[in-house]
């Protein structure tokens, strides 16, 4: 199937595992150039190994205001045509197991990284 994606560049958080491992080949497929970021190093050299020319790996955790920062500065000499806002969350427990910790911590696991990235890609593209 041709998505007419060949030669877009794509952000995929959560590259090497999962739902981001299965849309960073199908972008490659497509003939998209992809900046994988995940934490594991190994999995990200052997996606860079394997298409070198289309993939651009970022080691670190996606959810950390500094990998963000090293996101947006390899980037930023790129269009960016889209982003997967990717990463797994906490661990899923019943409500009554819960404390407010829990949720404090959910919070910056799930939400606050992606607003920041967001905010992060908007800023350098539109200011």
């Amino acid at each position: 199937m041709d998505l007419k994606l060949k030669d877009k560049s794509f952000v995929v958080c959560g590259a090497t595992s999962g739902f981001g491992h299965a849309i960073t080949k199908q972008l490659i497929d497509e003939g998209a150039n992809v900046f994988a970021v995940a934490r594991g190093e190994e999995k990200l050299r052997e996606l860079k190994e394997a298409y070198s020319s289309q993939v651009t790996v970022l080691a670190g955790d996606i959810t950390q205001s500094e990998v963000i920062r090293q996101l947006v500065k390899i980037t930023e000499s790129v269009s960016i045509d889209g982003i997967l806002i990717n990463a797994g969350g906490p661990p899923a427990r019943l409500f009554t197991e819960t404390t407010l910790d829990d949720w404090d911590e959910a919070y910056r696991q799930l939400l606050r990284w992606k607003i920041e990235l967001t905010k992060a890609f908007l800023h350098s593209y539109y200011f």
